[in-house]
């Protein structure tokens, strides 16, 4: 039996990896606090409790996800236009 490895000791015992059997790295995991509004917060616990879900898991499930697609569309969406705006600029020397 290999060594037992819990990346994060508040994780479940079913989370611990079992990094020498399975060749697997403990993932990285990051962890920040948000301070919101009062009125965002309600807002957020209304569409929880409609969910059946906590504000954490509305966050992590639904919101956060969200977020990172739609920031990641504008941002390439962002990075085209530039580009497309370098390539008719006369003034840049092409190699």
């Amino acid at each position: 039996m290999g060594l037992r490895i819990n990346p994060n000791p508040s994780f479940p015992e079913s989370f611990q990896v079992n990094a020498e059997d399975s060749g697997l790295v403990p993932p990285v995991l990051k962890k920040f606090m948000m301070a919101i509004r009062v009125d965002i917060y309600e807002l957020l616990e209304r569409e929880a409790f409609k969910r059946e879900v906590t504000v954490q898991e509305l966050l992590r499930a639904v919101v956060l996800p969200d977020w990172v697609k739609k920031n990641t569309r504008m941002k390439i969406e962002a990075d085209l236009k530039a580009q497309s705006q370098d390539a008719e600029d006369p003034r840049l020397e092409r190699g």
